[in-house]
């Protein structure tokens, strides 16, 4: 969404607060549409892995990290695209006492300590000046109600050169930070105990030099009064409890400081931020009952939405758009305890893409949602109607005509989004705009002595093999016929000597000069250059009968990206890794128990889908459930969208 000319255009009146009602008005949108808003209109950011940078955890062991900031440039021990992390507690665990401000490199991994003493105790927010020579750290201070809060100036060497305190409330309680060309801003909310005296303030530095460690010739100016806090909770506003205006971002775009605040579930707008000389009437952006204790808030610099983490309920990351209120998007960063999340930044790569950071208590690590080093997947459900369901980046079309007995699916490479549905009679459909190269009627084939199964697209999408349940194999457009389990003896399901099961899938090699085949008891048959990895028989099981049978039949073959190795997976979710193959966890270690027992699954799996790097892959299941591992993101699924299936196919989608 581009930028609005709205969002230049807002008049504000003085004194109180603008209802969220008129501003909606503004935007030719009713409240009630607002307030109605149960669920977001979209997933966010699902093209963005969800990673873990780094650890957030300083040197002398304080935790709980608050605030964030990505540094803008490199200049004395900072690092460009460096993020900057504020532990609020002190390795005791206790709130408030923390004193480190950690340096994490999103590209190692690697934490270090970037300032670290009791003058900036209870470090709670932190801005950096954009040319990088001042951070600038909102601190709780060492009393308990906040009295003892300020603002610490530190230069990019790591060394504390003022630090802004005062006697007359300027500071009380500090709980935010920001910044703009030659201002910095900072909430307080523990000014007095009538639970409506939160504030937010403006520093003009003006250093002309200073005195007892004070900047002189500062100027402080309050941009908004009388904002809700928890001030009048039992026993006073504490580090533990402290909630109010917190989280906050200076647009320049429209000169608007956005403020959310925790104890209303309210995100703020407050104008002029950068020139007003009194206290500003601040306009209510949102109120959606989708935030739930929002904690900080940062703008998505693609399109000018404000993003906005939640501390409550699902830990959640939502997109707002300023203009009408409404949440477009939201994305659970962490299923993890309820708040444990509270600081937010945004940057763009070297490429121009979004990288969103967050830190994360429950961890106590720096997490960011940032594009893969690799091609990112997408996955996709097809019912028996041919009805394509896609999850991830990449869309898919429709079937040119509707199907009946829809079996199996196949990616074109060639072509981000389309790809070929096969039936079990062998008619093979186009989806998104996928050449045809033929079908098993079109190929003259009268009769088939079993049912097609699956289908195999090549690596350049100029054909694709089709597998019947007897090991039959059919090759078309550029697939190489390489054999099949007749050429190895085998007489299809009956006869002197049959498979052991049907065969269930077909997966290419990375040339294309190959395939697998897999039967239901986990047999599997290698032709061309495809090489033989092993099979659950290799791994002590019996098929599907015998002293050790499988649990549940084998119901697809995937390819790791070099060729070396393959998956296989179970009804049941249960994986098996040969090769080159990782294993990164089944549906048994995410807690469920198979097609029976305490906790089954709601339907069977029907197939596995790798991640483009094979550090990862997807199971999915027949009523479109959804299982991710490895460095595999979930993306959505069936029942999450209100569609429950029943699927009888799933795959990949090219990029």
């Amino acid at each position: 969404m581009p930028r609005s000319p709205w969002k230049r255009r807002w008049g504000v009146a003085s004194g109180g607060v603008v209802a969220a009602s008129a501003l909606l008005a503004l935007a030719g949108v009713s409240s009630s549409a607002l307030v109605a808003q149960t669920s977001p209109m979209g997933n966010l950011f699902p093209q963005l892995a969800n990673v873990k940078v780094g650890s957030a955890t300083a040197s002398n062991n304080d935790t709980n990290p608050y605030g964030v900031a990505v540094v803008p440039k490199t200049m004395g021990n900072l690092v460009a695209g460096d993020v900057l992390v504020a532990d609020f507690n002190s390795s005791a665990g206790t709130f408030g006492a923390g004193t480190s401000i950690v340096e994490v490199n999103p590209t190692t991994g690697q934490s270090t300590t970037f300032y670290q003493n009791a003058d900036i105790t209870g470090p709670v927010g932190i801005a950096i000046n954009p040319s990088n020579d001042i951070v600038w750290v909102g601190y709780w201070g060492s009393t308990a109600n906040g009295s003892g809060s300020g603002y610490a100036v530190i230069n990019s060497s790591g060394t504390l050169i003022a630090n802004y305190t005062s006697t007359n409330s300027t500071f009380a309680g500090v709980w935010g930070a920001a910044v703009a060309p030659g201002a910095f801003f900072w909430s307080n909310v523990a000014v007095s105990n009538t639970g409506a005296d939160g504030q937010v303030w403006r520093l003009n530095p003006n250093p002309t030099g200073t005195s007892n460690g004070q900047p002189l010739n500062a100027t402080y100016t309050a941009l908004a009064t009388g904002l809700p806090t928890n001030s009048n909770v039992s026993g006073g506003e504490t580090a533990s409890n402290a909630g109010g205006p917190q989280g906050m971002v200076y647009d320049p775009a429209n000169g608007m400081l956005y403020v959310a605040d925790d104890v209303n579930n309210t995100i703020y707008a407050i104008p002029n931020a950068l020139t007003a000389t009194t206290p500003q009437t601040p306009m209510v952006v949102s109120q959606s009952p989708l935030l739930q204790s929002p904690q900080n808030i940062a703008i998505n610099p693609q399109n000018g939405d404000l993003l906005v983490v939640n501390g409550a309920t699902n830990n959640d990351l939502l997109e707002i758009n300023p203009m009408n209120g409404m949440v477009v998007a939201t994305r659970v960063l962490d299923t993890g305890a309820a708040g444990g999340l509270f600081g937010l930044a945004t940057a763009t790569n070297a490429m121009g893409q979004l990288q969103v950071y967050y830190d994360d208590s429950n961890s106590s690590t720096l997490n960011a949602l940032m594009a893969p080093n690799t091609a990112y997947g997408s996955y996709a459900f097809v019912r028996g109607n041919g009805h394509v369901s896609s999850f991830g980046p990449l869309g898919t079309g429709q079937p040119a005509a509707p199907a009946s007995g829809v079996v199996g699916y196949a990616p074109d490479p060639a072509m981000a989004g389309a790809g070929w549905e096969v039936t079990a009679s062998g008619m093979v459909m186009s989806v998104g705009g996928a050449p045809s190269y033929g079908s098993v009627q079109t190929a003259g084939v009268t009769h088939l002595a079993a049912p097609i199964v699956g289908i195999a697209s090549t690596p350049d999408g100029m054909g694709y093999w089709l597998v019947g349940a007897d090991g039959g194999v059919f090759a078309f457009g550029d697939a190489h016929y390489m054999g099949n389990t007749y050429t190895d003896g085998l007489t299809g399901l009956g006869g002197a000597h049959p498979l052991a099961a049907p065969i269930v899938g077909i997966a290419s090699t990375p040339d294309g000069m190959g395939y697998w085949l897999v039967g239901a008891d986990g047999g599997v048959f290698a032709f061309g250059d495809a090489e033989y990895m092993g099979n659950t028989y290799t791994d002590g099981l019996t098929g599907l009968g015998g002293a050790h049978p499988l649990a549940a039949p084998i119901v697809g073959i995937a390819s790791t990206p070099d060729g070396m190795g393959y998956w296989l997976v179970g009804a049941d979710g249960g994986v098996f890794a040969f090769g080159d193959a990782h294993y990164m966890g089944n549906t048994y270690t995410d807690g469920l128990t198979g097609l029976h027992g305490a906790h089954p699954l709601a339907q069977p799996v029907i197939g596995l889908v790798p991640t483009p790097d094979g550090m990862g892959y997807w199971l999915l299941a027949a009523d479109g459930g959804v299982f991710a591992f490895g460095n595999a993101e979930y993306m959505g699924s069936g029942p999450a969208f209100g569609d429950t299936g029943p699927f009888t196919a799933g795959g990949s989608i090219s990029a």
